[in-house]
């Protein structure tokens, strides 16, 4: 059984120097977004399902999935879709290669 997201999603947007730019280019993608500015990264945080901005008509979440296992990312890809509505799923190693991640990327 799929369910479509309810909660309250984090989407890296940008890059930033401060909390107050960063919260107003949240809400221009997200019009309830609220942006923060942590380590240089615009941190938008938005409900989803809740009403899109001027330059996000569509609202997307991501949630991770815990590690990738052996499978990679065709195994992580069947666990996303298999839990959330339009769900995509990739192992992620942008942060370390030994550590990949399985991100899902889903429509809110």
């Amino acid at each position: 059984m799929t369910v479509k997201g309810s909660e309250t999603c984090s989407q890296f947007i940008a890059g930033c120097l401060d909390t107050p730019a960063c919260d107003s280019y949240c809400k221009e993608q997200y019009s309830d977004g609220n942006g923060i500015c942590t380590n240089e990264r615009c941190i938008c945080n938005f409900t989803c399902g809740g009403k899109p901005g001027k330059k996000a008509p569509k609202r997307d979440c991501e949630a991770n999935l815990g590690f990738c296992d052996n499978g990679g990312s065709p195994s992580c890809n069947d666990k996303c879709s298999g839990r959330y509505q339009a769900g995509t799923g990739y192992c992620d190693a942008s942060i370390d290669p030994r550590f990949a991640t399985c991100t899902c990327l889903y429509v809110c």
